[in-house]
This record gives C-alpha cells, structure tokens and sequence, in this order.
C-alpha cells in the first residue's frame, strides 16, 4: 500500500481532533479548527466524525505503550550488559582495578630503600628507613618481618641483594656503602669514596659492578669483583643533587644502543648503559623491567610511571603510587621455570630460564611499602 502524503496525514490528524472535540461536546473549538484547516460540511459529515470518534485516544494510548517498551528495553539491556562485565574476559581487562596487592608496615620513619633477593626458594625483602634501620621480609610467609639491621650512623638510602643471594649492600648519608651477612645479620665490609650522601646503589646483572650516586653530584661505578672494591669510573652532569641510578639490563641495550646513535649491538660488559635521576627533575628512583623494553621512575610527584624505550623512552602509564612523597621502587624477581625464585640480576645464561613477574614494591614518605601487581 502507497503510503499517505503529508497533505492527507495532516487532513486525517485535524479530522481525529475535530472527532475529539465534537465527542468532549466543545463545538465551538471544533469549529474554530474546521474553519483554520478549511474543513467543510461537504468533508467532515456525522459519518465522518463517527468514523475518526477515538482514533486521538488510541494514538496517544499507542504512545504511551512504546514509551513504556523503550524503557523496559533500556532497563534489559543494562542488565545483560552488566552480566557481559562479569563473564567477558574483555570486559574484565577494562575495568578500572586497583593493583595494590599488599602494604607493610614496621618502620618508624621515611622508607627509602627497597630490593627483593635471596637464594633459592628463600625469597627476601629488603627495606631501609630513616629510622636508620634495615628490615627483612619474607614473602613466602606473609611478608613476615624476619629480621632487621643496624649499624649506620644516619639515614639509609638504599638496599640492593647481591647475586650471590645472602649478601646485601647498603647505602647511606653517613657517606658509607656497607655489604651485610642476611643470614646473621653482620656487616662484613665498608665502601668508602663518595664525600657526601650516598643516595642510591645498583648492581650490574653480572654481579661485577656496583654502581653509586649522591650528594657529591657525582655517580661512581665500582669493581667488586675484587676484594677490595676499585673505582673504574666517576661520572658528572647533572646541576643538581643525584637522588638514584640503575644499571640497564643486557635485553635493554637493543633499545638504548639506537638512542645512543651506536645502532643495535649486544652488550660488551655488565654496565653498558646506566641512567641517572637527580633533583632537578625530582626523580627519586629507577628500575629497568627485566625484560628490557621498559623504565620505571618514582617521583615527588607521587606517582610511578613507565617508560617504553621501544618508543623513544614515552611514557604510557601513570599511577597514583603514594600519599606522600615516592623514593623508592623495585621489580620483584623472577622465577625460575624450571626451579625455585631465583634473584632478579641473574646470570645471562639462566635468562631463558626465567620467568618475569610483574610485581613492583614502592616506598615512600607515608611510611608504607606497597606491592603492585599487573
């Protein structure tokens, strides 16, 4: 059926209204609308009016109906949305989700310094404090604090697991670098060299190098392969204080090395490429992600965030890490895929044997440790 032009539709709409009128007795209204839609006798006669009597009502009735459809429909489809949320593998992964896993607490001042070791399947880990205090803890048991360590004289900045798993280095304002027994808690050694604040130590993945930085402005890298530690190589650049430094794992130097202008190369030593934070950006502390693509910084901002060196060092996350002030951070270690945890700075030849966790613990001003799982 041809539908109706827009001339007859309007004719038929005035007809229902006069039908409307006539049917409510207001006759003078129902003339006034047939004289403005010039609507005659001749048109509208009684069997006219009788033939449109309720077709005004039926239509707002049909309105009403839809409205009602809609809304029901509306209300369904929000339901099954909702369902979709909780079975969708998808829309799980969209949702916004907190990555706080756990928060310590034992320390009575700032944290400063954390790092994650240990031998075997006795994972530990390390937090230093400005209560000038070291304390250990233990994952596999609750993240239980077994053990704490005492012997500097002011504020320790940092704490980093040597490979060998039961040794530990530690840095602090008292101007020393001081390696511990975890085992029985004992200082076994002192560093000395830098004339100011040590502020952050890292280890190379071979356990050859120990890298430092501080308040001298200056950023040391140190033989410990030897019994006594040498100094190989003093670096300087920044205008202000140097708050951290990390060591680039061997699987980052095919990003880092195009950025350098050396093209891609594999690495020549265990301390190829290493970078630096300092005050006057406010970068508090770094860590390489094992796997190589990416950089982690922590920042008075409060917030970690990551690098992708993939792309040109862009950062594509941010996330709102502490309350206060953020100094520290660590990637936990990997595992062993064929065996117990084994310590993140592991040997290159164990590398395809590792599985990389994406677990990180921060430190900051609010006197808690937390632990982010993606």
């Amino acid at each position: 059926m041809a539908s109706l032009s827009y001339e007859a539709k309007s004719a038929a709409r005035h007809k229902s209204m006069i039908a409307y009128l006539l049917a409510n007795s207001l006759p003078d209204t129902a003339a006034a609308l047939r004289g403005e839609a010039n609507i005659g006798e001749d048109i509208f006669d009684t069997t006219t009016a009788k033939k449109y009597e309720g077709t005004l009502e039926k239509k707002w009735t049909s309105i009403a109906r839809l409205q009602k459809k809609i809304l029901e429909l509306e209300s369904r489809y929000a339901e099954v949305q909702a369902e979709l949320d909780d079975i969708t593998p998808t829309s799980r992964l969209k949702r916004n989700r907190d990555p706080l896993e756990r928060t310590l607490k034992g320390h009575t001042k700032t944290i400063r310094g954390i790092d994650y070791g240990g031998t075997g399947d006795n994972v530990l880990l390390a937090s230093c404090s400005s209560d000038m205090s070291i304390k250990l803890w233990k994952p596999a048991d609750d993240y239980k604090n077994i053990r704490t360590l005492q012997g500097h004289g002011h504020i320790v900045s940092a704490v980093r697991f040597m490979s060998s798993g039961n040794l530990l280095i530690s840095a602090s304002r008292d101007t020393d670098i001081r390696v511990w027994d975890v085992s029985t808690g004992y200082c076994v050694k002192t560093i000395d060299g830098h004339t100011g604040w040590v502020r952050d130590i890292c280890l190379s993945y071979d356990g050859k190098f120990l890298l430092s930085s501080g308040h001298d402005m200056t950023a040391r890298l140190w033989d410990i392969s030897v019994s006594n530690p040498e100094i190989k190589r003093t670096m300087i650049g920044h205008e202000n204080l140097m708050d951290c430094c990390a060591i680039a794992p061997p699987t980052s130097h095919q990003f880092l090395a195009p950025l350098a202008g050396s093209g891609k190369r594999s690495s020549t030593s265990g301390a190829d490429f290493i970078a630096t934070g300092s005050r006057d950006k406010s970068i508090k502390a770094l860590a390489f992600h094992p796997g190589g693509k990416y950089l982690l910084s922590v920042s008075d901002d409060k917030t970690l965030r990551c690098w992708d060196l993939s792309q040109q060092g862009k950062c594509v996350k941010i996330i709102e890490a502490h309350d206060g002030f953020v100094t520290c951070l660590r990637w936990a270690p990997g595992i062993a895929k064929n065996g117990p945890g084994v310590n993140s700075p592991a040997a290159e030849s164990q590398e395809n044997n590792i599985e990389i966790r994406c677990v990180v613990a921060t430190g900051g001003w609010d006197q808690r440790l937390n632990i982010f799982a993606g």
